[in-house]
Parts: C-alpha cells; sequence; structure tokens
C-alpha cells in the first residue's frame, strides 16, 4: 500500500464561466422607510433612504462560482446583488450620487476587472425615475 501527500492531490485549474448575455436593464431610484442599515466599512455602519437598482434580465443563470458578478458604471463597481426571479437579478448601489452624469454599463466578474465586457445599454442620470 502506498502512502499519498496532500501535494500529490492537485485540484484542476477551472476557468471562469463565462457571463449570460444581458437582454434588459431597467434602473431607478428605490425609497427606504424606514431607513436601512448597511455596513460600509469594517465597523461603521450607515443609514440609506434610497438607493439606486439595477435590475437586469439574462439570457441564461449567472455560473455558479468562487467568484461573484458585477456591473461596472464608471469607475464603480456595484456587486451586491440578489436573484429575484428566474433570469431576473437585481444590483444595488447606495451612494449612487457618486455614479457619473453618463456611462456605458459593463459586465464582469469581481476577481477580473480587466475583462469586463460592455453591455449595450447605458446609465444616464437624465430620466433617473423612482420605483
Amino acid at each position: 500500500m502506498t502512502k499519498s501527500r496532500i501535494s500529490d492531490f492537485q485540484h484542476p485549474e477551472y476557468p471562469p464561466q463565462g457571463l449570460p448575455i444581458i437582454t434588459e436593464i431597467l434602473y431607478g431610484i428605490n425609497s427606504y422607510n424606514p431607513p436601512i442599515q448597511r455596513l460600509t466599512g469594517i465597523t461603521k455602519i450607515t443609514m440609506y433612504k434610497e438607493s439606486l437598482e439595477i435590475r437586469i434580465r439574462t439570457d441564461r443563470p449567472i455560473p455558479v462560482q468562487a467568484t461573484s458578478p458585477v456591473l461596472f458604471i464608471g469607475e464603480y463597481v456595484l456587486d451586491d446583488y440578489r436573484l429575484t426571479e428566474h433570469l431576473s437579478y437585481t444590483f444595488y448601489m447606495f451612494d449612487h450620487h457618486l455614479l457619473p452624469e453618463t456611462s456605458a454599463i459593463y459586465w464582469g466578474w469581481n476577481d477580473d476587472p480587466e475583462r469586463k465586457e460592455r453591455t449595450r445599454f447605458n446609465f444616464s442620470r437624465v430620466n433617473l425615475k423612482r420605483f
């Protein structure tokens, strides 16, 4: 009987799966009454009365893996999201006043921002509506 060392068991490299195509984007401001609490640092809790919600629909589910999908608007990364229904996800930004007036919307993985992909959608504050 041979003994194996832990180093003999190599995990294969799994490349990240491709993101689905975003087929629809709807965004607007959502108000909270009462305000909600968000952790904004290691120990700081901030109260928010509203957030920008970006609701996306995709052509297939986001693959489950160790990294998370993110939206990029200008230099900002939106990584706070929830599955809202089949093929629909909502991304949140609580400091939305920091976003640029207009920007292309990009889509990628949080561990590899250099490989982000441009969507066919743009963000604009001009007609920002309330949900």
